[in-house]
C-alpha cells in the first residue's frame, strides 16, 4: 500500500505561501506571462495569511485560498484562476473555476474560495 504522511503533503502545499497574486483568466494559462498578462482580466494581492490547510474532501490534504475582493481590469468572461509569484515571474498553480464568471471592468466582485489539493499516494501495479 502506498503512503505519504500529511506533513509531507502539507510541505508541498506550503509552497503556495510564496505566491503574491491571484489572477482571474479568460483561458487556462500555462506560463507566467499568460497568467499575468495575456489571459488576466483582474488580479488581487494575496499572502500566506489567505491560505488554510486541512484534510482533503475525499483524501490527502488541501490548501484553500479564502474568497477575495477583486476589481476587474476588463469586461470579460473568466474560466480559470492562476496563482503567481510576481518577483520571480513564476506560475505556481492554475485551475478551472467552478463556473465561468462574467466580469465588468471596474465593478468589484468577491471570488469564490479556491482549492489546491494534494491527494494521497496510490499504489501502482
Amino acid at each position: 500500500m502506498a503512503f505519504i504522511c500529511d506533513a509531507m503533503l502539507d510541505a508541498f502545499l506550503d509552497y503556495l505561501d510564496n505566491a503574491d497574486k491571484l489572477h482571474l483568466c479568460s483561458a487556462e494559462p500555462t506560463t507566467y506571462a499568460e497568467a499575468a498578462s495575456t489571459y488576466s482580466k483582474g488580479n488581487v494581492a494575496i499572502s500566506s495569511a489567505n491560505w488554510t490547510t486541512a484534510n482533503g474532501d475525499s483524501n490527502g490534504r488541501k490548501a484553500t485560498l479564502a474568497a477575495m475582493a477583486l476589481t476587474p481590469s476588463a469586461t470579460a468572461t473568466v474560466t480559470h484562476w492562476a496563482i503567481v509569484k510576481s518577483g520571480t515571474s513564476e506560475l505556481i498553480a492554475t485551475g478551472a473555476l467552478a463556473a465561468q464568471l462574467g466580469l465588468t471592468s471596474g465593478v468589484a466582485i468577491t471570488t469564490q474560495a479556491l482549492v489546491v489539493a494534494a491527494p494521497d499516494a496510490v499504489a501502482l501495479s
